[in-house]
């Protein structure tokens, strides 16, 4: 069964989106950093992260790559999930570029991808909680090592990501751009 829901933002980690910009402080940027957040904020509870998820008990037949089968090896349970921020942040970051400039832009490009990872945090920790006992596998996507990126596209049609919550793929990028695919396992201790 195919699960979806809906991820609510109240705050974005800045601790992420620095990381994204390569930067210890946001000291010399704290205006653009405050109006960036403010204005991300406002198109995440307008239109809120989307997220669908299915469990497995068995290795799906489109999982390809040593490294992925060998990642969900002896898991009991195997979580293989999408997210995505929507495409008010995609025209959030175009148009911040033409009418306030690169800097902001750039500024709301990380925090949308600190959001997304946000998102992708708070579906592993629902799968946590359900799986106690449980040793959790990292996340694992598409195009990491030997799981080859078009990989995406049998996630997404496996999910029924366009129909559930709008996320598609043009095999290699994903519209809306701040989604993730994502696989994640469950080893009894």
């Amino acid at each position: 069964m195919i699960i979806r829901g809906y991820a609510s933002l109240t705050e974005l980690r800045t601790d992420e989106a620095l990381r994204f910009l390569r930067m210890k402080d946001f000291a010399d940027m704290n205006a653009v950093f405050e109006r960036c957040s403010d204005r991300v904020l406002a198109v995440l509870r307008q239109s809120p992260p989307r997220y669908v998820y299915r469990e497995y008990s068995e290795i799906p037949a489109f999982f390809t790559g040593n490294a992925i089968l060998k990642r969900v090896e002896h898991c009991e349970r195997i979580l293989v999930f999408a997210a995505t921020l929507g495409s008010g942040i995609d025209r959030l970051i175009q148009t911040s570029n033409f009418s306030d400039g690169a800097a902001d832009s750039v500024v709301i490009d990380a925090l949308a991808g600190a959001a997304i990872e946000q998102v992708c945090d708070f579906i592993c920790e629902m799968f946590c909680a359900n799986y106690k006992n449980h040793e959790i596998t990292k996340r694992f996507s598409p195009g990491y090592v030997d799981f080859p990126l078009e990989k995406n596209l049998d996630l997404l049609r496996e999910l029924d990501t366009a129909r559930k919550i709008g996320l598609s793929s043009t095999g290699a990028m994903m519209i809306p751009g701040k989604s993730v695919t994502a696989i994640v396992g469950a080893k009894k201790l």
